[in-house]
C-alpha cells in the first residue's frame, strides 16, 4: 500500500496494477516504471514474472521503485538483470 500510496500523487503518470495489464500495450510508452513493496526480501513475484515477458519498444526507458522498511540491498538487482 506504502507503493501505491507513492505512485499516486505523481502527476501525469498512468498507473496500471499487474493484475490488469493485460490489455495494455505498452509498445506505445516511451517509458514504464515498475513499482513494488518488498515482500520477503524481494521485489513481488508477480512483478518479476511480468517483467520476464513485457514488451517495450527499443526506445523505452525505464524505472524501478520499491518501497521497504529497512534496506539492506538492493532489492532491484534481479529486476535490473530481466529487464
Amino acid at each position: 500500500m506504502h507503493t501505491q500510496k507513492l505512485l499516486e500523487n505523481l502527476d501525469n503518470v498512468d498507473l496500471y496494477h499487474v493484475n490488469d495489464i493485460n490489455q495494455v500495450d505498452f509498445i506505445e510508452y516511451e517509458y514504464v516504471g515498475f513499482a513494488s513493496g518488498i515482500y520477503h526480501g524481494q521485489l513481488s513475484n508477480k512483478i518479476m514474472e511480468l517483467a520476464k515477458e513485457f514488451k517495450l519498444n527499443d526506445k523505452a526507458r525505464v524505472s524501478i521503485i520499491y518501497t521497504c522498511g529497512l534496506k539492506i540491498k538492493n532489492y532491484a538487482k534481479s529486476l535490473e538483470k530481466t529487464l
